[in-house]
């Protein structure tokens, strides 16, 4: 096991369980974090349009998650297990209308394969 050290904002805590179903539960919850604020706060909303790098450097997220996060797939981030609360505001934010953003977790599980963890996380196989 490695624990990280972060900063003073408890950017980087998470203990590192090499190869752990863990690890993706700990992720989870720092890209849902990255999206409720950004979903809430419109000074976080002007980062995400005018500085999203420097963003991103402030949540402890893995490549793929924000590869996910600067190509606003919104089906990956489903198939990663985000919440829908929170994955809705955030295809509203990216100016979806509910049926796009219905059909971009479709594709997302066609595309990505089932949801990998959190509240829907998929127990059969998906429909064609």
């Amino acid at each position: 096991m490695h624990v990280r050290v972060g900063d003073r904002y408890g950017r980087g805590h998470r203990r590192d369980y090499a190869g752990s179903v863990y690890n993706r539960a700990v992720s989870l919850y720092y890209v849902q974090k990255f999206l409720y604020q950004l979903n809430r706060d419109p000074a976080v909303q002007r980062r995400f349009h005018d500085g999203l790098e420097g963003l991103l450097a402030e949540y402890d997220l893995t490549g793929e998650e924000r590869a996910a996060i600067r190509s606003r797939d919104v089906g990956l981030l489903y198939v990663f297990g985000v919440n829908g609360q929170i994955l809705m505001h955030y295809a509203a934010l990216l100016g979806l209308e509910w049926n796009e953003y219905l059909e971009a977790m479709r594709e997302g599980v066609r595309r990505h394969g089932p949801v990998r963890a959190g509240l829907y996380a998929m127990t059969t196989e998906p429909r064609a």
